[in-house]
């Protein structure tokens, strides 16, 4: 009941939160294309290990293809992270109200979010892993070597989820069984070895017999460093601009606003828990695991990168003011309780005003079903994918935006190419050159160009290609259609 709650919690949030087009409708796209047909990887890009899209490809053929599905894979990593930092707190002897109020924190602070499921599912396996590492160190001399392949089993998970997080979370899992080696047996290290095996190799094996390996490793390793080079954000960048939100009075960005915030906190708390705690080597552990799920902010530190690790860093920093005997730390984890739960309480009146408020509709937009949007933005919808299925008028059709995989997926123009996130940091190696060679070859009758990419991210050799061999035509919205002349 209580997992149901916190994913209810979370579910509300998401669905009243708007609509992501460059993440969550991209992810969506993804899935859509590959639960039609097409194999991920050779056919369809995708920048991580694929059991966030396996998962959703199990979903949209239930459900149907609509951004409820993103949104409920979302809020389901929320509430499953957040309830694993609950059990882990009460394995440590906090208190029923104490370890509900850690599982609430998380979801509170975590489930605001508008990103693709990947992040948040790896994120949650971590705080599964997390949670198995403090239950096989609490069995004393009796530890249970089951325990540990569950914790392999998590790290198998989240790296089948988002690799980067997954080997971060191995190395806080070796980090925890390196500091307890004496209790370790070979039969449990070779369980933990198995399961994390296990969990990780299966879903890459079916992209393997599917024949995607090839590309797996380009999108996923060889070419990661595009996105480093042009996708980068740097954490003050979004504190400055979390800043102007918190200002404004809404209670989630109020909220949001804290999330990049709290890591400093928690770092402050941390080093008197390891210098003055009474169990240092706990609390090392649980910070290794607060870090795995951090490495995601590199390096792009966003508020959606931040989010997933909201969870563990709200667990980390009731352990650490827990570690500490002194009057003020408990004074501080009873405040922060029921600051938490008054900012539970004014983010479900928030989100339940959202429903019932007069400018805001529940969607009916194909492939946009299932939230709330202000009738500004479902008319937008509504008017960019007229607009872009009229130019397209059944040719293929080449969109260059930073938001092409909703564009695609809404106005239902199939995409002829891999790449449904066509920036610089998401072409691969080579994907960028192949799809400018393609434009001049007039494989595109129809291109919807957006002159509104930052710089660094623009795909600058498909951006020359279609102004040296095409046309500029007709408004589609956001972007400029361009036409191929006539004779060619």
């Amino acid at each position: 009941m209580l997992f149901l709650a916190l994913w209810g919690i979370a579910l509300l949030a998401t669905m009243t939160v708007g609509v992501n087009v460059g993440d969550e409708l991209w992810f969506l796209q993804v899935i859509t294309r590959v639960a039609e047909g097409e194999v991920l990887y050779r056919d369809v890009f995708f920048n991580t290990t694929p059991g966030a899209a396996a998962l959703g490809v199990a979903m949209i053929k239930v459900l149907g293809s609509d951004v409820i599905v993103v949104k409920l894979l979302v809020s389901f990593a929320v509430a499953a992270g957040s309830l694993c930092c609950g059990i882990a707190a009460r394995t440590l002897g906090a208190s029923q109200l104490a370890a509900l109020t850690v599982a609430v924190a998380g979801v509170t602070f975590g489930a605001s979010t508008r990103t693709s499921p990947y992040t948040p599912l790896a994120a949650a396996a971590t705080a599964a892993c997390l949670l198995a590492v403090l239950q096989w160190r609490a069995g004393g001399s009796r530890r249970s070597a089951r325990w540990l392949a569950v914790a392999g089993a998590a790290v198998g998970v989240s790296f089948a989820f988002k690799h980067s997080i997954g080997v971060a979370t191995a190395a806080a899992l070796a980090f925890a069984l390196v500091l307890d080696r004496r209790a370790l047996t070979g039969r449990g290290l070779a369980g933990c070895a198995a399961a994390a095996a296990g969990a990780a190799l299966l879903p890459l094996l079916v992209v393997l017999a599917q024949g995607g390996g090839p590309r797996l490793w380009e999108y996923g390793v060889s070419a990661k460093r595009a996105y480093v080079e042009h996708a980068g954000v740097s954490w003050w960048t979004t504190i400055k601009a979390l800043r102007d939100e918190a200002t404004s009075g809404s209670p989630r960005g109020v909220l949001s606003a804290l999330v990049p915030v709290l890591p400093f906190v928690v770092g402050v708390s941390a080093a008197a828990a390891l210098a003055f705690g009474r169990e240092r080597a706990t609390t090392a552990i649980s910070l290794a695991f607060a870090l795995a799920a951090l490495i995601n902010i590199y390096p792009r530190a966003d508020l959606s990168h931040f989010l997933p690790a909201a969870p563990l860093l709200a667990f980390c920093l009731w352990l650490t003011l827990h570690q500490l005997a002194a009057p003020p730390a408990a004074s501080l984890l009873r405040i922060g309780g029921l600051a938490v739960v008054a900012a539970s309480a004014v983010l479900v009146i928030s989100e339940l005003r959202v429903i019932t408020s007069s400018e805001r509709v529940l969607s009916s937009v194909p492939h946009v079903r299932g939230v709330w949007l202000a009738q500004a933005d479902q008319r937008r919808f509504r008017d960019d994918a007229r607009r872009l299925a009229s130019a397209a008028a059944g040719q293929p059709t080449l969109v260059i935006t930073g938001d092409a995989g909703g564009r695609y997926l809404v106005a239902g123009v199939p995409n002829r190419t891999p790449y449904d996130f066509p920036l610089a940091s998401a072409f691969g190696l080579s994907g960028e050159a192949e799809t400018a060679a393609a434009v001049s070859a007039g494989r595109f009758p129809v291109v919807c160009l957006s002159t509104d990419v930052p710089a660094g991210l623009a795909a600058r050799q498909v951006e020359e290609a279609i102004q040296q061999t095409m046309t500029p035509a007709e408004s589609a919205g956001t972007c400029r259609v361009y036409r191929m002349p006539a004779g060619r």
